[in-house]
């Protein structure tokens, strides 16, 4: 497969692959991490209002 890519685009085929990464793909996960990061104060502090407390360990009834 690779072979053929070079024939037929006359390049490299990871490179490419590498050159389209750098172009689409990291850009939009940079902007995940920072949308992530901007909604991590409000995220913490809404969700330990909503959190319930923990229920004690029940042990399992059934036969034993």
């Amino acid at each position: 497969m690779r072979e053929e890519f070079s024939a037929a685009e006359n390049a490299d085929l990871t490179a490419w692959g590498k050159e389209l990464d750098e172009q689409y793909y990291r850009p939009q996960i940079e902007a995940e991490k920072a949308e992530r990061s901007r909604e991590e104060p409000s995220r913490t502090s809404s969700r330990s209002a909503v959190q319930r407390p923990r229920q004690p360990f029940r042990s399992r009834s059934g036969p034993q």
